[in-house]
């Protein structure tokens, strides 16, 4: 079983854009939640989709 530790300063840092996770970190964070990571990224599209004011 994986088991995986994010720093919640990190979690932080990456839900306020100061940081970007690598694409291993991407396929950990959706592992752990039991998603695809192509799941985890059309969350992410859509969110960024609704908030965007240049649409």
């Amino acid at each position: 079983m994986l088991q995986v530790t994010f720093l919640l300063d990190y979690i932080g840092q990456l839900e306020r854009g100061e940081k970007r996770p690598s694409l291993n970190a991407l396929f950990v964070l959706a592992k752990t939640c039991r998603m695809l990571p192509s799941e985890v990224l059309k969350v992410v599209e859509e969110r960024m989709a609704s908030t965007s004011t240049h649409r």
